[in-house]
């Protein structure tokens, strides 16, 4: 619980960013509690949709709450996004 009112501080200074989001899941997961980390994720996809972290995030949390399906469509949609940004870093020279 005190990572959560840590991120509750973190999200007064900072608002309700992608990485607060995801933070938030990432603890919610921690004290099993999946059905408000999978909305923390939503929040987070909703202001950062390729983000591969949120991704992976809310396949967990939907593997939790036994929503297999739905975990594989972000599991894939977190492989897909690796990949691009994978593929840019080797293509796009610095």
């Amino acid at each position: 619980m005190e990572a959560l009112r840590q991120i509750d501080t973190l999200e007064e200074r900072l608002g309700p960013t992608a990485l607060v989001m995801s933070l938030r899941g990432y603890a919610l997961l921690g004290i099993e509690q999946p059905a408000p980390a999978a909305d923390a994720f939503a929040r987070a996809l909703d202001i950062a949709p390729r983000d591969v972290a949120c991704h992976q995030g809310r396949a967990r949390a939907r593997r939790a709450l036994g929503e297999i399906a739905r975990a594989r469509k972000h599991e894939q949609s977190a492989a897909l996004f690796a990949g691009q940004r994978s593929l840019r870093s080797t293509v796009v020279p610095r």
